[in-house]
C-alpha cells in the first residue's frame, strides 16, 4: 500500500508539472521553450513535416519518516505510576527518483522563422520511476 500512495503522489506532482509545460507553450515559438528549459536533448522530424523536441526532467525527493511514540505502564499492580516510553520508526526516509521525458511537437512556421509548438498536439510525458 504504502508503494501505491508514493506512486499516486509522485505521479500527481509530475502530471502538475507537465501540464504546465504543455499548456505554457502551446502556439509558442519552440525557442521559449529553450529559454527555459535549455536545449532538447533530441529533436526529430516526423513523417508529416512536424517536429518532435524532447526534453528529460530529473526528480528525486526524500519522503517523510513517520513516528510513533507511545507509553505504556511497566506493571500496573506493583506500580501503577511506572511508564515505559519508546518511539518506534514505522517507515519513510526513502529516496524516490523519477525521471521525465517531455516531448513538444512543432511545425515550422515561416512568420517566426521557426518552429511552433502545435496547439492541438501540444506534447506528450512519458514518466518512470
Amino acid at each position: 500500500m504504502r508503494g501505491f500512495t508514493l506512486c499516486v503522489l509522485a505521479a500527481t506532482v509530475l502530471a502538475g508539472c507537465a501540464s504546465n509545460m504543455l499548456e505554457k507553450y502551446a502556439g509558442k515559438d519552440i525557442r521559449e521553450v529553450m529559454v527555459d528549459y535549455g536545449e532538447p536533448v533530441s529533436a526529430f522530424d516526423l513523417p508529416d513535416g512536424r517536429r518532435a523536441f524532447q526534453w528529460v526532467q530529473n526528480n528525486s525527493y526524500q519522503t517523510p519518516t513517520r513516528i510513533i511514540s507511545h507509553r505504556q505502564p511497566v506493571d500496573r499492580k506493583s506500580d501503577p505510576g511506572s511508564w515505559v516510553s519508546n518511539q518506534t520508526t514505522i517507515f519513510g526516509g526513502e529516496i524516490v527518483e523519477s525521471s521525465c521525458l517531455y516531448t513538444l511537437i512543432g511545425r515550422w512556421d515561416e512568420s517566426i522563422d521557426g518552429w511552433r509548438v502545435l496547439e492541438e498536439d501540444g506534447g506528450r510525458m512519458t514518466c518512470h520511476r
